[in-house]
């Protein structure tokens, strides 16, 4: 079956392809953290160094050519409709580009929280003003806004073929690698979130179970099958715009809460102390991103951001029904107390 605009069933040789490679990853990520952390460092040295000389490699050969740059506007779109265009372009990239941020959901896992919490969340952050601050400035400069147009999935093609000439080939399959990096990242990070989420009774109980290996494995498990099922709609948009939808919601809330829990408990005790300056400019983040969301999403179509929308409100319905099952169970505490997770 073939991929269309409209929702449907569609169970081909890529949809079997992409379910072998997520469920490989979850049968090598149920052996524990130290596990998938070395996976992490295969795939991210196999994806980043090729993509690191990409950058780098055109700058000191002198191939950035500034004329790709002017005139500096959108292609074919000028006023609000050339604004809507790039907070839709910055809608879809921040699902990448905001990822270092899953850094931090191993906080119970390291051996050292409070030392190496700034650490991860820090050198992430890092290695993504790198790549996604100077890697379209060098994509640009050698390319040229034509030759992105002609095919904009596949501009890194020629930007590796006009630095490396015959190895540009070889860099751009080890850069395949970095699909398989993001899908680990995924599976990583959100199974993770789910576990947590159910121990402070945000979502169903049984997602708070931990192996004997301490692996969230039924919210890994759980999350591997939504994510097959979007896959069968048989259209990357879907599973990428019902992704940054909640996505998005949920950093902006979590800039907003930051602040919140800064003004309202100063003293607590905390993992890394932010400048109060950078908490409060969390809160002006927590705008941009929600003008991207409003109007940058639908310029995706609202049939397809609507999925992402659906799961946001499915997400507060699972809340207020949990809740209300913990009010009823025996010897009940109020939503979010801890420790309500655990092997079960």
């Amino acid at each position: 079956m073939t991929a269309s605009s409209d929702f449907g069933i569609h169970v081909d040789f890529p949809y079997v392809v992409g379910a072998a490679i997520i469920l490989s990853l979850l049968w090598l990520n149920h052996f524990g953290i130290k596990e998938g952390a070395w996976v992490q460092l295969v795939l991210g040295v196999c994806s980043l160094v090729p993509l690191a000389l990409l950058i780098v490699v055109p700058i000191f050969q002198g191939k950035i050519d500034l004329d790709n740059f002017s005139p500096f506007a959108v292609p074919n779109a000028e006023g609000w409709g050339a604004f809507k265009l790039i907070c839709a372009g910055l809608f879809v990239a921040a699902w990448s580009a905001y990822a270092f941020e899953t850094s931090v959901v191993y906080t119970a896992e390291f051996k050292n929280a409070q030392r190496d919490t700034p650490r991860a969340i820090f050198s992430s952050g890092g290695l993504c003003l790198f790549f996604y601050g100077l890697g379209p400035f060098v994509l640009l400069g050698v390319v040229g806004v034509e030759k992105i147009q002609e095919d904009p999935s596949t501009a890194l093609v020629p930007l590796a073929n006009a630095v490396f000439h015959t190895a540009g080939g070889l860099l751009i399959g080890l850069l395949l690698v970095a699909l398989f990096l993001s899908v680990n990242t995924a599976i990583l990070g959100s199974s993770r979130t789910l576990w947590q989420a159910s121990k402070d009774g945000w979502t169903f109980r049984f997602l708070g179970y931990t192996s004997p290996r301490g692996v969230p494995l039924k919210a890994m498990t759980f999350d591997v099958a939504i994510n097959m099922v979007l896959m069968l709609l048989g259209n990357p948009i879907y599973i990428l715009a019902a992704s940054t939808i909640g996505y998005m919601v949920f950093n902006s809330l979590n800039l907003v809460a930051g602040y919140l829990l800064r003004k309202d408990a100063p003293a607590a005790e905390r993992p890394y102390r932010a400048p109060l300056t950078m908490v409060r400019l969390g809160v002006a983040l927590a705008a941009v991103n929600l003008v991207l969301l409003f109007i940058g999403a639908p310029s995706w179509g609202w049939k397809y951001v609507g999925l992402g929308w659906a799961i946001v409100f499915a997400g507060i319905v699972i809340y207020y029904w949990r809740a209300a099952a913990d009010r009823r169970a025996p010897g009940a505490r109020a939503v979010g107390a801890s420790g309500g997770g655990g092997r079960r």
